[in-house]
C-alpha cells in the first residue's frame, strides 16, 4: 500500500513539475509574442518619425553634394510643412497611439510627448497659454532644431521600449 502511494505522489510530482514547466514555456511564449508585437510597433514608429525627418529635410532644401543641409536656420519652411500641413499633429498623433500601447502592456507612465494642453506643469505656465504640441516644438524652430526634437523623441520611444520589455519580461503567471 505505501509503494501505491509513493507511485502516486511521485506520479503527481512529476506530472506537476511538467505542467508548472509547460506553463513557465507558455508564459516565455505568450512574452515572446508580445515582445515582438512591442517592437513591430516600436519600428513601425520610428520609422514614421524617420520619413518626416527626410520629407522635411527635403521640404527645406534637401542637402548639397557634401550632405550638408542647404536651408538650416529657416523656421518658415518647418513651421509650414510640420503645423500648416498637419504633420505635427500626425506625430502626435502617431507617438500617443504608442504611448496608449505601452500602457496596455503595463507601463504605468507611459506618457512620450510634451504637450502644453496635457502636460500638468506646462499647462500651468502662464507663457504656454494656448501654445500646442507643434508650436513648441516646430512653430519657431529651424531645421536643425525640428530634427533634434525628431531625435528626442526617437530616444524617448527606445527608452520606452526598454523598460516596457522589462516590465513584459517580469511578469509570470500566478499559478507558478
Amino acid at each position: 500500500m505505501n509503494s501505491y502511494f509513493e507511485s502516486s505522489f511521485s506520479y503527481m510530482h512529476e506530472k506537476n513539475s511538467v505542467t508548472q514547466l509547460m506553463t513557465i514555456l507558455e508564459a516565455d511564449t505568450l512574452n515572446s509574442i508580445r515582445i515582438s508585437a512591442l517592437h513591430e510597433s516600436t519600428l513601425e514608429t520610428l520609422k514614421f518619425i524617420d520619413n518626416l525627418r527626410k520629407q522635411l529635410i527635403s521640404y527645406t532644401g534637401g542637402v548639397d553634394e557634401n550632405g550638408n543641409y542647404i536651408n538650416p536656420k529657416s523656421a518658415e519652411p518647418v513651421r509650414e510643412f510640420m503645423i500648416t500641413q498637419q504633420n505635427a499633429s500626425e506625430l502626435k498623433t502617431k507617438i500617443e497611439a504608442y504611448s496608449n500601447l505601452l500602457s496596455e502592456y503595463g507601463l504605468a507612465n507611459s506618457q512620450i510627448i510634451v504637450d502644453p494642453t496635457t502636460d500638468p506643469w506646462l499647462s500651468n505656465d502662464p507663457k504656454m497659454k494656448g501654445s500646442t504640441f507643434g508650436s513648441i516644438h516646430f512653430g519657431n524652430s529651424n531645421l536643425v532644431e525640428a530634427i533634434t526634437a525628431f531625435d528626442i523623441y526617437s530616444t524617448r520611444i527606445r527608452l520606452m521600449e526598454s523598460t516596457t520589455i522589462n516590465i513584459i519580461l517580469a511578469k509570470k503567471p500566478s499559478n507558478i
